[in-house]
């Protein structure tokens, strides 16, 4: 199988399964009793945990792969909808579920695209088109968002919280293919050298942002001289 068609695989299944997962949280948590506050509490939790880990997560898909870092978010991702569908509708539940889904997405963020351009490149060499195969993943991409829009609503009456559990085995489906038709593009290394560059490179991120951010308050309170 080209790597364009296993590209566009997993973009479809885990199209699916996130249009699932968004349109479904809120009217189906609502209806199993969780307040519409919790509901958007639990949303910002997860798209400040996908803020927050990006960085780390991105060092991590950096130096331990793109595909490993794609099938620990898929299985994560699997795990927060399996609370949120078989859990406790308690506040805190809901948001750990959140929280959970939200890591998980920052593990398959960037490093997925990168994981699945960069075997499509590798294959076709120079013969390789970048619009070709972002116009092709994007008609699959269109096309299950559009599929997963006609069907949330039957699976939402039809199973109540159990659609949750309809879009975690996608992603888990997703993960499973990402570990067994794709192979990693980069170079297995020792585990300790990963190790001590994984923290090193965390330790130069952050300190990267602290200089940013007196950059930034030195140029907020400085202001043109006054003559």
């Amino acid at each position: 199988m080209r790597a364009l068609a296993k590209a566009q695989i997993v973009t479809g299944v885990r199209g699916f399964a996130a249009m699932i997962f968004t349109i479904a949280a809120s009217p189906v948590l609502h209806e199993a009793g969780v307040s519409f506050k919790t509901i958007s509490l639990g949303f910002g939790v997860l798209y400040s945990i996908l803020a927050i880990a990006e960085i780390p997560t991105g060092v991590w898909a950096d130096i331990f792969g793109a595909r490993k870092s794609a099938i620990v978010g898929g299985i994560l991702q699997t795990l927060s909808l399996a609370i949120l569908g078989l859990g406790s509708t308690d506040t805190w539940w809901v948001l750990l579920g959140f929280a959970i889904y939200g890591f998980g997405s920052s593990f398959v963020s960037g490093a997925l695209s990168a994981l699945l351009f960069g075997a499509a490149k590798e294959e076709d060499g120079e013969s390789f088109n970048s619009n070709r195969y972002f116009s092709m993943i994007e008609k699959v991409a269109v096309a299950s968002y559009i599929v997963a829009s006609v069907l949330v609503g039957f699976l939402s009456e039809s199973f109540g919280r159990g659609a949750f559990l309809c879009a975690g085995a996608f992603y888990l489906a997703a993960a499973g293919f990402i570990a067994f038709a794709l192979s990693e593009l980069s170079p297995e290394r020792e585990f300790h050298s990963t190790r001590k560059e994984f923290v090193a490179r965390i330790r130069e991120g952050l300190a990267a942002i602290r200089q940013s951010i007196q950059l930034q308050g030195a140029s907020t309170y400085s202001g043109p001289s006054s003559g």
